[in-house]
């Protein structure tokens, strides 16, 4: 279950993919909820803006991301700025991508 996220004009592209013992393994993290980053396009607004490769993102917009098809959902629905909560080796942090 794999899909490619692009968001906003300078668009942000994010690969991602559910969550697996693969992901686990290779990413070194426990979740069980979300979708994982697998590769993030250099120099974008999501690279710049420190989303990487590892990456958990467990809410959008304050909804539970359960799926990468639900992320996309998500993003395409969202106006302005997509909040994403996002957890890297146990910590959580917030990021937000701009569509304008």
């Amino acid at each position: 279950d794999r899909e490619s996220l692009e968001y906003g004009p300078d668009v942000s592209r994010l690969s991602l993919a559910a969550i697996s013992d693969f992901h686990r393994q290779k990413y070194d993290f426990e979740s069980d909820t979300g979708v994982v980053v697998t590769d993030v396009e250099p120099d974008s607004p999501a690279d710049r803006s420190g989303i990487q490769a590892g990456d958990v993102i467990v809410e959008a917009d304050g909804k539970a991301v359960r799926t990468p098809k639900a992320m996309k959902k998500i993003a395409k629905s969202s106006s302005s700025r997509l909040l994403l909560r996002i957890e890297r080796r146990g910590q959580f942090f917030f990021v937000a991508l701009r569509s304008q």
